[in-house]
């Protein structure tokens, strides 16, 4: 069987919409919808977020 990675880049500033990262979409924040999407994928292996923010790490 292969492995997939799924980097996911969750950058704590943002010029355009800052905290968008940690803003709860649906109820859930952004980047925990970005890391179940890909935790439930049947073809992703592994999953790591890349962050600069202790908030979202």
């Amino acid at each position: 069987m292969s492995t997939v990675l799924a980097v996911i880049p969750a950058r704590g500033g943002s010029k355009g919409v800052p905290g968008k990262n940690l803003a709860a979409v649906g109820g859930l924040p952004l980047v925990a919808r970005a890391v179940r999407a890909c935790a439930g994928s049947s073809l992703v292996t592994d999953v790591v977020v890349s962050t600069d923010d202790p908030a979202i790490a």
